[in-house]
């Protein structure tokens, strides 16, 4: 009776044990709690780039979250670069195919990846010719590809490196280039990607100030650790709540404007291909007007906002 009621918590403690040193293992140096910021990080901006509602994304939060894991993963057992990249494009190619197969009819990966390498190549072959195409497939197909390099590529490099810089400028500029060709109202996005943004940095740097620290001979324990995520987190709040309350106030420098049209001049002679190239994306704010080329895209309504645009002096009676 004695022996047997003893022998229980000693399985549980040791089971506790095991699975404590497993996640310390095979966990990130810089502590789950970096990853699931960064996860958070991910997530937001994969949310951004679903809500926008350009093109279907199926599976988009899964590869996001699957290659974020992944490239944490890989990073904490550290084979060469070459085998951990390996891994994560076949993988990143698998997942991608079985989720944007899902707008085909196939069934099988293998009659998935024959479809999609069809209607890719066929796409490319119109946009290429000076064409339009309307198949939405190859899009869907290369914001999955884009979710899966942001997670994987920017989660490697970040818990490999303690350098978070990569991602948030890779991400950054996906949330920002989603943001800026949606309403207002998804304008908050940004503020939950800036305070995920800021406590992931500054948990990255915080412990490579740590790992100077140790090296000269100072001690941490696990509550000094608790204490300093506290701070971090406290602070990002502060400032994100700070930065939203703050009124927009719009400056204009003629200086500034003609450096910034003499900078864009190269991107503007593409704007007629890009035009073309996504002409099946439909415009989630209305515009003021359209400039065409040779193509004629009809991206989103035109609102006119009740302003006089043209004044027409005519012999004839026509309806405009």
């Amino acid at each position: 009776m004695i022996n047997h009621s003893i022998e229980k918590p000693i399985k549980k403690d040791g089971f506790t044990n095991n699975l404590s040193r497993l996640f310390t293992k095979f966990g990130p140096k810089q502590g789950w709690a970096t990853f699931l910021i960064l996860l958070g990080l991910m997530l937001t901006t994969g949310y951004s780039l679903r809500e926008g509602t350009w093109v279907p994304t199926p599976g988009l939060i899964i590869i996001i979250f699957c290659s974020t894991t992944l490239g944490m993963f890989l990073s904490r057992i550290s084979p060469h670069w070459v085998i951990s990249h390996t891994i994560g494009i076949l993988t990143g190619v698998i997942l991608c195919i079985h989720f944007a197969g899902t707008l085909t009819e196939e069934v099988l990966l293998i009659e998935k990846a024959y479809e999609i390498s069809y209607r890719v190549d066929e796409w490319y072959s119109k946009i290429n010719q000076g064409g339009m195409s309307q198949d939405i497939l190859p899009l869907s197909l290369a914001i999955l590809a884009l979710g899966w390099i942001m997670g994987f590529f920017g989660s490697w490099c970040t818990f490999k490196f303690s350098n978070a810089w990569l991602i948030l400028l890779i991400a950054g500029i996906a949330i920002l280039t989603n943001l800026s060709f949606l309403p207002e109202k998804f304008n908050n996005r940004f503020f939950i990607f800036m305070l995920f943004g800021l406590m992931l940095l500054s948990q990255t740097q915080l412990f490579n100030k740590k790992k100077q620290w140790i090296s000269s001979g100072y001690y941490f324990n696990k509550a000094s650790g608790n204490l300093g995520l506290g701070i971090i987190c406290v602070t990002a709040i502060l400032i994100v709540l700070a930065s939203s309350s703050l009124p927009l106030k719009v400056f204009t420098n003629n200086n500034i404007v003609k450096v910034w049209n003499l900078g864009r001049t190269p991107l503007a002679s593409l704007e007629q291909d890009f035009s073309r190239i996504f002409s099946v994306i439909d415009s989630k704010i209305g515009g003021g007007g359209r400039f065409f080329g040779d193509t004629l895209p009809f991206q989103g309504k035109i609102a006119f906002q009740n302003k006089r645009v043209a004044t027409v002096k005519s012999e004839d009676q026509s309806y405009w």
